[in-house]
């Protein structure tokens, strides 16, 4: 009887990395710009940032319902790093948090709990 070699662990596949999400055509500098209203917050991680954002698509925007794009599309604007391998991951975190709500799939809405949140940050010069 031959002892069965044992076989080896199969490696996991390599996971597709997200696709980059596309540019918007939107309007960032009419009142409030959106550079004036991030500068008025010390904000320091990815999911502040986000929060921050949707924020002001909800409240200079009256667009409360965002996707990954909007939230690249102002990172792009602002010059913020992109070393986010998937722009939808923080906002699926941030609903995981119940900041965010979702009413389809890839949108995302901020609540009020979100937007106490950013009215919870500390503003520059505090």
């Amino acid at each position: 009887m031959l002892d069965a070699a044992p076989q080896p662990a199969r490696k996991p596949a390599a996971r597709k990395p997200a696709p980059t999400p596309e540019v918007l055509n939107l309007d960032f500098t009419t009142d409030v710009s959106l550079n004036a209203y991030v500068a008025s917050y010390k904000v320091e991680s990815h999911l502040q940032r986000y929060l921050l954002i949707a924020a002001w698509f909800n409240e200079y925007r009256e667009t409360p319902t965002i996707t990954p794009a909007h939230i690249y599309t102002a990172y792009r604007w602002l010059k913020w790093p992109l070393n986010i391998d998937d722009f939808a991951q923080p906002l699926r975190s941030l609903k995981a948090k119940q900041l965010f709500g979702s009413t389809e799939k890839g949108t995302y809405t901020i609540n009020h709990l979100g937007l106490q949140r950013v009215a919870e940050t500390t503003t520059v010069g505090e």
